[in-house]
């Protein structure tokens, strides 16, 4: 049940209630602090809002017993505010949409005023690079990995800058293409904003493409063609020297820029990736969710040494590139046995779950330069999912309540096909245009 009409009336009659008991002024019916928060609507991360929710939780405080003020803790906060409609979920949505509106507040305070000089990237170098196969970290002059060696020497405080008012950019961005003499000269193209966007979703889409670049892989369950998840990536686990720890911090940089500046990106990360980011414990569910045979490889395992079917066994276990490594020193030599069987699995499946711990840690420590880490720990991985890719699912209806028609009208023939082509896209792509402009929400 979401936040209604009476939910709101109950909540602060008894704020008001509770609060003349406590000596507090009460507020009146009217001052609806649940009209205000459902006028909030997604952008629970507006500082404007904070005073708001401020007001109410001093206003409050002194009537709430102990053990109610205590019952915050960094869970979901979309999970929490629709888990029930009793008054002390009010309450407690109250409190946590204070503590999340504070995530907003602790960028504010973290923004600095120096704007990087232009940033010069090498398109021609990447299209030459992808056509001779040069995918590894060492090799490969992808434009991810140019923005990585021109920006991960930069001091953090360059990339916390606001958008600049006008030109809606980080800071401006340049191209370099090979002329027909094979030297390099300036692409032409001025900046206001597009070529910074291009730039960095280029940065982006690079990660994913296997001819681009192997930083990151496909999960296990896209080569076996089952499971879940199998258009998402993971980290290479073959890759953890300082130059591929320094690249995995850009990427954790490269989420922070998204969730600074409103510009989202298209991460493609499963749940054992996010959740990482935000201090969650990965389980067996996000393991499963991208290799769903390596719980059947262990069952087989058990079942083959219990049976004494003949096939020998090491302490060895699958990473997620296929590739065997030992789970202890000399493990490549030790034989499964029907005594030690349990203590493998256990085994196997703790590495698993802490295969990416050295990767994850890099990409936590370039973004927890652009976002307070602390900060980080209010949101769900659902959320920071959404705070760095954007809403992956897009409100056809929304859109059409909100769409001014120029020229065009909604019973014309075109509008009805472009708006059936678009519900087809959106359900497919996660993405829809329309011919039509938006009118400002």
């Amino acid at each position: 049940m979401g936040w209604c009409r009476y939910a709101d009336d109950t909540f602060t009659l008894s704020t008001n209630s509770e609060s003349k008991q406590a000596g507090t002024p009460p507020r009146r019916a009217g001052w609806s602090i649940g009209s205000k928060l459902r006028a909030i609507g997604h952008c629970v991360f507006t500082a404007s809002k904070l005073p708001l929710i401020n007001v109410r939780h001093r206003c409050l405080r002194p009537t709430l017993p102990w053990h109610v003020l205590c019952l915050w803790r960094p869970c979901g906060l979309r999970i929490a505010v629709r888990a029930s409609s009793s008054l002390l979920t009010f309450i407690h949505r109250v409190l946590l949409l204070s503590y999340a509106l504070r995530l907003q507040e602790a960028i504010d305070k973290t923004a600095a005023n120096n704007r990087l000089s232009r940033v010069k990237l090498h398109r021609g170098r990447a299209i030459l690079s992808k056509d001779r196969k040069q995918i590894t970290p060492s090799t490969s002059e992808c434009l991810f990995v140019q923005g990585a060696k021109i920006l991960n020497p930069k001091p953090p405080a360059f990339l916390r800058v606001p958008l600049d008012p006008q030109k809606e950019y980080l800071f401006p961005v340049g191209f370099l293409v090979f002329n027909s003499r094979g030297q390099d000269e300036d692409e032409a193209g001025l900046d206001w904003g597009g070529l910074y966007r291009e730039a960095m979703n280029t940065m982006v889409d690079d990660l994913f493409d296997p001819d681009v670049l192997d930083l990151f892989i496909r999960v296990p369950n896209a080569a076996a063609h089952a499971g879940s998840n199998q258009e998402t990536f993971v980290p290479n686990p073959k890759y953890n020297s300082p130059h591929a720890m320094q690249l995995f911090e850009f990427v954790g940089k490269l989420m922070g820029i998204a969730m600074r500046t409103r510009n989202f990106m298209p991460f493609r990360f499963p749940s054992l990736v996010w959740k990482p980011l935000v201090g969650q414990a990965v389980s067996r569910e996000d393991l499963e969710g991208v290799d769903v045979y390596f719980y059947q490889y262990l069952t087989g395992v058990k079942e083959s040494v219990a049976n004494n079917l003949g096939e020998a066994y090491t302490f060895t276990v699958p990473r997620s590139d296929g590739t065997f490594v030992p789970l202890r020193t000399g493990g490549h030599r030790e034989l499964v046995t029907v005594d030690n069987v349990n203590e493998y699995i256990n085994l196997a499946h703790k590495w698993r779950l802490r295969e990416f711990k050295t990767q994850m840690g890099a990409m936590l420590h370039g973004l927890s330069q652009l976002v307070p880490a602390r900060a980080l720990q209010i949101l769900s991985w659902q959320e920071l999912e959404t705070q760095v890719c954007g809403v992956r699912e897009v409100d056809i209806a929304l859109m059409k309540k909100h769409t001014r028609y120029v020229v065009y009208k909604p019973t014309d023939a075109v509008v009805k096909v472009c708006c059936s082509v678009s519900c087809v896209v959106c359900r497919s792509l996660c993405s829809s245009t329309l011919l039509v402009s938006p009118t400002p929400p």
